[in-house]
């Protein structure tokens, strides 16, 4: 767990786990800031990021991720999230992301890419730029879960999910997205910019400064 707030500015930051020695554990960030987040930025002849996963950790697997603040930084890689690039069967809660995150493909300002997991009460205010999969939240889910989630951001795809298939509920978008509002098909209880998405069960709406918004999100 962390234990003080963190200033990474001094050097390039090589994410924790990788595909063939995945993060396993549990991170409580315990609400304190990571600031300066800069992983390496160059690309090949190809126009790919030479990191292959950007983010504060690489891969992850059956991982729990729990009240990161990451304040600042430039994110880079083929694969990369604020959080985590790559994360399969665990849960991220309570994580804030305000730091730029840029990759090819499956790019999101939580996490690039999820199998089975649940992201909740998690908020991205950093831009997200990418070439394919590029969402607010997550940039590729596979029977993924979001919920009460928020972003505010200039997205280079969709608002909360970038392709694939994920239940999101009660989670909105405030910004500008180039592709859809939100992403994904099952919705419930959803907002982009001020409109409803989604099944809408009047009983879970409040409204908070003019605003309506789910309950439970807090903007």
């Amino acid at each position: 767990e962390q234990v003080t707030n963190i200033d990474l500015g001094a050097y390039y930051w090589e994410p924790i786990g990788e595909s063939q020695n995945p993060f396993r554990g549990t991170y409580d960030g315990k609400g304190y800031i990571i600031k300066n987040l800069n992983t390496i930025s160059e690309k090949d002849k190809e126009g790919k990021y030479v990191l292959e996963y950007g983010g504060l950790f690489g891969v992850a697997i059956n991982a729990s991720f729990k009240n990161i603040y990451i304040m600042s930084g430039n994110i880079c890689g083929e694969s990369a999230g604020g959080i985590v690039a790559v994360a399969g069967y665990g849960i991220i809660t309570n994580c804030i992301n305000r730091a730029k995150v840029n990759g090819n493909e499956y790019v999101g300002g939580i996490v690039g890419s999820i199998l089975n997991m649940v992201i909740t009460s998690s908020y991205n205010y950093g831009e997200v730029k990418g070439d394919s999969g590029i969402g607010g939240i997550a940039g590729f889910s596979d029977g993924g879960n979001i919920t009460k989630c928020y972003v505010k951001a200039t997205i280079e795809g969709n608002g909360i999910l970038g392709v694939g298939e994920a239940e999101i509920s009660r989670s909105g978008f405030d910004g500008l997205a180039t592709g859809e509002a939100i992403g994904g098909e099952n919705m419930t209880d959803c907002f982009a910019n001020g409109a409803k998405y989604g099944t809408i069960n009047a009983g879970n709406w409040t409204t908070v400064g003019g605003k309506d918004i789910p309950k439970g999100l807090v903007i």
